[in-house]
């Protein structure tokens, strides 16, 4: 009797494996979709440099637009080393975005930050727009194309939110979101 407890126990233990296994893949797999390929998030994972600008949409230039060139940039800020870690580590975290297909917001794209992460043989843009809870995930430095990758990160709104107001403490309009 106790050699058919073992067994059942082993099988189950051993399915537990398979099953927690499986999902650390699927999920690894959904976070470099957001990034577009493996090497993009590779890459931003390996930047030592990291700057943060605001963005604001052109005038004249449509509405929920995804292309960079459709947005004003200022300055750009070096971003502090923590900041810096805690940023890649949310970007990389499965629990940071929403993976529900099909959800739909009735929200107008607007990024308002655009995060670069450099390294010497690339550079990662990552633009946020705060309001949609929405990020487009950019490789390289051409303004006038179309994210590689993106998500929607309502589950790390807040912590987003709160280093977007850390690293801009001085913006009315990044300190007004709540």
């Amino acid at each position: 009797m106790s050699n058919k407890i073992l067994v059942i126990f082993l099988t189950v233990l051993a399915m537990g494996a398979v099953t927690g296994a499986w999902w650390q893949v699927r999920a690894a797999k959904r976070v470099s979709q957001v990034f577009g390929s493996l090497q993009v998030r590779e890459s931003l994972n390996a930047a030592e440099g990291v700057t943060a600008r605001r963005l604001h949409r052109r005038e004249g230039r449509p509405h929920g637009s995804v292309k960079l060139d459709d947005y004003t940039q200022d300055d750009s800020i070096p971003v502090e080393l923590s900041q810096a870690r805690v940023i890649k580590s949310l970007l990389q975290d499965p629990s940071s975005y929403d993976w529900q297909t099909g959800s739909s917001k009735s929200c107008v794209l607007n990024y308002g930050v655009l995060l670069s992460f450099q390294t010497p043989q690339r550079t990662v843009r990552v633009a946020l727009c705060l309001d949609c809870l929405f990020l487009g995930v950019y490789d390289g430095t051409n303004d006038n194309v179309a994210p590689v990758g993106s998500a929607e990160f309502d589950p790390a709104r807040k912590k987003f939110v709160d280093l977007a107001k850390s690293i801009f403490p001085k913006d009315a309009a990044i300190q007004a979101i709540r």
